[in-house]
Formats: C-alpha cells, sequence, structure tokens
C-alpha cells in the first residue's frame, strides 16, 4: 500500500522496469511483515519494512530479511544491499560499512536569510541535544519501538 500518488508512481515504474522487488510473510491469510526496495545497476535499495506489532517477540522482520537477502545472494546482478538513511539496529547487525552524511545549508547575506539561519540554528540544537540525551543514555532503540508502536495504533484508528 503507497500512501501517496508519487509512491505509487515509484513503485509502478520499479515493476515495469523490474526493479522493485517485496516480500510478505503471510500468516494464517494475513499479511504479518514486509520488506520491499529496488534492485538497481547491482544494487538492492531497501525501504521502511513492517511488521504487525503483535508477533514483535518472534522477529518476523528479520526472518523476511533473511529470504530477501538470501535471494539477492542468488541473484548474479547484485552486489549489495543498501539500508538506507538513518540508524537501526538491523542496520548495524547485518551491514558491514556506513558513513555519516550532513546537509549543508548556504544562506545569503541579508537580514532575513540571518534570522532564518539563527532560528533553524535554535530548532536543530534542541533536536541535537535531544538525540544525544537518548543516544547517551542507552535508549534510542527503545524510543523508536515506543514511536513505531505510536504510530501503528495512529494508522490503525484512521
Amino acid at each position: 500500500r503507497a500512501d501517496d500518488a508519487l509512491q505509487r508512481a515509484l513503485i509502478r515504474l520499479g515493476i515495469e522496469r523490474g526493479w522493485f522487488r517485496a516480500y510478505v510473510l503471510d500468516l494464517d491469510g494475513e499479511p504479518a511483515a514486509y520488506w520491499h526496495g529496488y534492485g538497481y545497476h547491482g544494487t538492492f535499495r531497501t525501504m521502511v519494512p513492517g511488521y504487525d506489532p503483535q508477533y514483535s517477540k518472534l522477529n518476523i522482520g528479520t526472518y523476511v530479511l533473511m529470504k530477501l537477502v538470501a535471494d539477492l545472494c542468488d541473484d548474479a546482478t547484485m552486489s549489495y544491499v543498501d539500508w538506507g538513511l538513518g540508524d537501526a539496529e538491523y542496520k548495524r547487525r547485518f551491514g558491514d560499512e556506513s558513513w555519516e552524511e550532513h546537509d549543508v545549508a548556504v544562506f545569503s547575506a541579508t537580514a532575513r536569510a540571518l534570522r532564518i539561519h539563527a532560528t533553524r540554528s535554535v530548532l536543530n540544537g534542541g533536536v541535537g541535544l535531544g538525540r544525544s540525551l537518548v543516544r547517551d543514555a542507552g535508549t534510542v532503540d527503545r524510543v523508536k519501538k515506543v514511536w513505531r508502536k505510536r504510530v501503528a495504533a495512529q494508522s490503525r484508528t484512521a
């Protein structure tokens, strides 16, 4: 299920060109976990995976991932897996290479641009401080899990 027209168009294009792959685990006829992405020029780029939280203790997402990786190993056209942006436990566990990327913003020397830059800096500083506190407390994965459960609950009621 794609949430917007752009995602649907990208999936449609990926299917037409043979780039798109999706792995869905059904339990009793109901989807319980999925993982999808695009294979292009030797690299498979994963998209955001998902699973039914009632099965979280069973690690069904890892099971689906292992099936995906096994298929990629059997595919002579694929050489790499790109986990995409962000940090996640599975990326640290199954990846062997990573790098940091940062956005760079350039502002003109006008008063308005300087105000925007100052506001942006304050907001980014607060976000950075919050992330540092969570990371230093060793609770990143726990916070992400709570956040994902909250988002999943909201999407079920929507």
